[in-house]
C-alpha cells in the first residue's frame, strides 16, 4: 500500500530497463522482473481497430522514432504494426494484454501511461476492460498528460467500488511550449492518487503538501538523460519521495539497499 506510513520509496522501471533492451518491449519488461524491480511503466495507444498496444509513440502517435516504419499508430491496424520491429531490433510491438499476463504472473505492479494529449476516453476504456479482464485493478496506476482522462477512471471507481489509481503526470517546468498546452499548477487535493513530475521540480515543500492531502508524488527521470546523479536520487529518498521512475532502475535498487543497510552510498 502506498499509502503506508514509512512505506519505502517504490522504484519503478522507465519503459521497462531501456538501457538493456529495446524501450517498451516484452524483453525489457522480462528484464525489470529479473532484476527484482517491483514496478514497471509503460505507454498505450490505440490502434484503428481498437488493440492497446505497448509503444511510446510521441504525442502523435508517429512510428518512425520507434519502429522501422512511418505514419501513425492510430491509423494501423494490430497486424499491420506487429510486421514492424522496434526501433534497433527485432522485437515486436507487444499487446497490453500481454504484458499484464506477464506482470500478473510475477506480482509487478503497471503504470500505465495513456500518451494521446487528446482526451481519447475510448482508449481509457479499452485499458480498463483488459486490466478488470486479467484481474489486475489492484497492481495498475493509470497516468497521463491529459488530466481529463481521470474523470473516467473515477467513474470506473465509483461504479465498481474499486480504488485504481490516476497519476497526474506533468511536463518539466523548463518545457513551456508543454506548459502553455497543459498548465504547470500542481493539483494536490484528489486524495489516493498521485502526482508524477520531473525528478529536477521536486521540492521537499511539494512532497509534504502531497502527503498532507493523501496524495503519493513519483519522481521521473526522462530518457533522453544520460546519467542519473545519485546525489539527487539520495535526496529524494530522504524527502521520501514515494516513486521513482528509473532508467537505471538496477542502480538505484542498489542505492535503496545501501541506504536500507546504513552502508554509504557515495
Amino acid at each position: 500500500d502506498i499509502f503506508k506510513k514509512g512505506h519505502i520509496t517504490f522504484i519503478e522501471s522507465h519503459r521497462g530497463v531501456n538501457r538493456e533492451k529495446p524501450q517498451n518491449s516484452i524483453l525489457a519488461f522480462q528484464r525489470a522482473i529479473e532484476l527484482g524491480i517491483e514496478a514497471i511503466e509503460l505507454d498505450v495507444w490505440l490502434s484503428s481497430d481498437d488493440k492497446v498496444v505497448v509503444i511510446h509513440g510521441g504525442f502523435e502517435g508517429q512510428l518512425e522514432e520507434f519502429t522501422n516504419g512511418k505514419g501513425l499508430i492510430t491509423k494501423k491496424t494490430f497486424e499491420e504494426l506487429r510486421l514492424l520491429n522496434i526501433k534497433n531490433s527485432n522485437e515486436k510491438i507487444p499487446l497490453l494484454q500481454e504484458i499484464l499476463i506477464l506482470c500478473k504472473k510475477n506480482d509487478t505492479f503497471i503504470n500505465i501511461e495513456i500518451k494521446e494529449i487528446r482526451t481519447n476516453i475510448r482508449i481509457v476504456e479499452k485499458v480498463l476492460e483488459l486490466v478488470e479482464k486479467e484481474k489486475m485493478i489492484d497492481s495498475i496506476q493509470i497516468s497521463s498528460f491529459q488530466h481529463e482522462h481521470y474523470k473516467k477512471v473515477k467513474e470506473y471507481n465509483d461504479t465498481h467500488n474499486t480504488n485504481i489509481e490516476f497519476g497526474f503526470l506533468y511536463p518539466p517546468s523548463t518545457m513551456k511550449e508543454f506548459e502553455i498546452y497543459f498548465g504547470k499548477k500542481y493539483n494536490l487535493n484528489i486524495p489516493r492518487n498521485s502526482i508524477n513530475i520531473f525528478h529536477k521540480d521536486i521540492t521537499p515543500e511539494l512532497i509534504e503538501k502531497a502527503h498532507k492531502n493523501n496524495m503519493a508524488v513519483m519522481a521521473w527521470f526522462d530518457i533522453e538523460e544520460k546519467n542519473e546523479d545519485e546525489n539527487e536520487i539520495l535526496n529524494l529518498f530522504s524527502n521520501k519521495v514515494d516513486v521513482i521512475c528509473s532508467n537505471l532502475p538496477g542502480n538505484l535498487k542498489l542505492i535503496r539497499c545501501k541506504i536500507e543497510n546504513g552502508e554509504k552510498v557515495i
